[in-house]
């Protein structure tokens, strides 16, 4: 009789999402292929990283890598189950489709997530939901825009944010981008680097807890 056990599989679930959250989020996701048991586990972990999913062990037709990912992420958000997600970091050249990145984007808020990056090169005017800016739960923010005016909604609210980084960002309103500091009360970090804006000669930063801006 083989009494060999598979001890890491009887692990009960919230720590196998717990072990499954210190791995690179590819090799999180291949653990699928293991078992039954190992099917789906990966879908609750807690950390998504996807700013480089296209390595080495992609094709080089790049339509056809753009495609797997698109439905590979349409997938994972369906199979995502509603509990807390805690970082999602995510990269999208221009030939990403605008309407699905906002779809991400806003199930991503929907889940409470605590810290967000994007790297958003796409061209398309919506990518960024409005939701994004009324976050509550967000406590680290990186936008990276390099090709897009980023488009603030009227309300803006971030009462848990300490760290902002903005890279590239195109502000078209200028008093709703006084409003986006003076949102964050307890923000510490902002780093802004390459931004421009249409009409602003004089930016008004209103952030009373900061320690660190660059």
């Amino acid at each position: 009789m083989d009494r060999r056990v598979d001890w890491i599989s009887i692990l009960p679930d919230p720590l196998l999402h717990h072990i499954l959250s210190f791995l690179d989020t590819k090799c999180a996701i291949r653990t699928s292929i293991l078992s039954k048991r190992w099917k789906y586990i990966w879908t609750s972990i807690p950390n998504f990283d996807f700013l480089n999913w296209r390595g080495a062990d992609y094709h080089l037709d790049v339509e056809s890598d753009n495609k797997k990912f698109v439905n590979f992420m349409d997938g994972m958000i369906r199979l995502r189950d509603m509990s807390h997600m805690r970082k999602f970091y995510l990269k999208c050249d221009e030939s990403s489709n605008g309407f699905r990145i906002n779809s991400w984007i806003s199930a991503v808020i929907s889940r409470k997530v605590e810290e967000l990056i994007l790297i958003l090169e796409a061209d398309e005017p919506d990518e960024i939901p409005p939701s994004l800016f009324t976050c509550g739960p967000l406590v680290s923010l990186e936008l990276q825009l390099p090709n897009l005016y980023l488009r603030l909604p009227n309300c803006i609210s971030f009462p848990r944010l300490k760290v902002l980084r903005l890279f590239g960002i195109n502000f078209r309103d200028d008093l709703l981008t006084e409003q986006l500091f003076s949102s964050c009360p307890i923000l510490e970090d902002l780093i802004m680097r390459d931004c421009t804006w249409l009409y602003m000669e004089n930016l008004c930063i209103s952030a009373p807890a900061l320690k660190l801006g660059d």
